[in-house]
């Protein structure tokens, strides 16, 4: 049976109880790759539950965005800057979700990183398509969203790579001193 390899003592017998060193790192291997495959499926189940919910209605309000422009009476022009709006709101969303996923796992300044991507490209890419003109109206947010949520996954893919690091490694040894000082303050 896969994994119940003893290891063999001077004469050849199997020592009770002891699995060889091989066996034992063979199966931790497997364990953290089924757990890391278990925790990507569990962010793309959420991610999929959320578009399964965003995407319709983002579509269904692009379809029926000449109606509303013309019941709330706003010019045609505003067609084209609602639609890209609607666009920019679902990018929004997949960059917030990958954004909290990075603020789970502590990495505070990847998530920062992700928000200054999108302030900065936000301000920038509409700078410019006021620069060109009305056709252009509109644009600047969904890019931003794109491009911040581009990010988001980049980052959060690293954090996925580097996550038993991140896990272990990477958490002090001790509580931090005003930790320690707020459990005493309180009792």
């Amino acid at each position: 049976e896969p994994g119940q390899e003893r290891d063999r003592g001077m004469n050849g017998t199997a020592a009770p109880g002891r699995f060889t060193m091989s066996s034992e790192a063979e199966h931790l291997g497997r364990l953290r790759q089924w757990l890391r495959g278990a925790l990507v499926a569990c962010l793309r189940n959420s991610l999929r539950r959320l578009l399964i919910v965003q995407a319709p209605l983002t579509l269904l309000s692009m379809a029926l965005a000449p109606w509303l422009i013309a019941a709330i009476g706003l010019d045609r022009l505003q067609l084209g800057i609602l639609r890209c709006g609607l666009v920019g709101a679902l990018l929004h969303v997949l960059c917030l979700f990958g954004s909290i996923v990075l603020l789970y796992f502590d990495r505070r300044r990847a998530a920062a990183e992700v928000a200054a991507i999108f302030f900065v490209a936000n301000g920038a890419f509409t700078l410019a398509t006021v620069a060109v003109g009305p056709r252009a109206y509109g644009l600047g947010y969904p890019l931003a969203a794109l491009l911040a949520c581009a990010w988001a996954y980049h980052r959060l893919e690293q954090t996925l790579e580097d996550l038993e690091y991140l896990t272990f490694a990477a958490q002090p040894m001790a509580p931090e001193a005003s930790a320690i000082e707020a459990s005493s303050a309180s009792a």
